[in-house]
């Protein structure tokens, strides 16, 4: 994601292309680390950082990780086209569709209006931090989004971002 925005804001593919190998090389570590759903699940050792905050994250796959994992792989798709990987391209843009698809189908909460943390521990808990990456990495549809913004980030009782880190992503939203 670093590397695309970096293109974005300073044209220079010649740097993007000079680090694609490690790009490559990064990614295949991440994908070593699904599990059988093509879903990132916390592995015991690991420190998974979204935000100082309580999630509902003992079970499962958390929406806000695989919402950052769908936009790195939308970035990487970028980046292959940018590099003339065209294989890339297609994989990476193939895995972001697949994602964003299985995203929609397990987090989407239609009655409370917004993506919860975990499908797995049944809580159904809502926090803005993954709802606000679907609106700024336009990951869901515009009629939900539009349900985010009045049920999620309207809405006092949601728990508000307490983080100069995070209030950025929610400002920027």
């Amino acid at each position: 994601m670093g590397m695309w925005e970096y293109y974005f804001h300073t044209g220079d593919a010649a740097f993007v292309r000079s680090v694609y190998p490690q790009m490559l090389s990064t990614m295949a570590f991440v994908e070593g680390r699904l599990d059988e759903d093509g879903l990132y699940a916390k592995r015991r050792g690991d420190w998974v950082f979204i935000d100082w905050s309580k999630f509902d994250e003992d079970s499962g796959p958390m929406c806000a990780e695989q919402m950052l994992l769908c936009r790195a792989y939308d970035c990487m798709a970028k980046c292959a086209a940018l590099v003339g990987d065209a294989d890339g391209e297609k994989k990476y843009a193939s895995l972001a569709a697949a994602l964003c698809e299985k995203i929609n189908a397990l987090y989407w909460d239609e009655e409370k209006g917004g993506f919860i943390d975990d499908y797995k521990t049944g809580n159904r808990n809502v926090t803005r931090h993954a709802n606000i990456f679907a609106l700024l990495y336009e990951l869901t549809s515009e009629e939900r989004r539009e349900k985010i913004i009045a049920h999620v980030i309207k809405n006092g009782e949601i728990r508000p971002i307490t983080t100069p880190y995070f209030e950025f992503f929610e400002l920027d939203a």
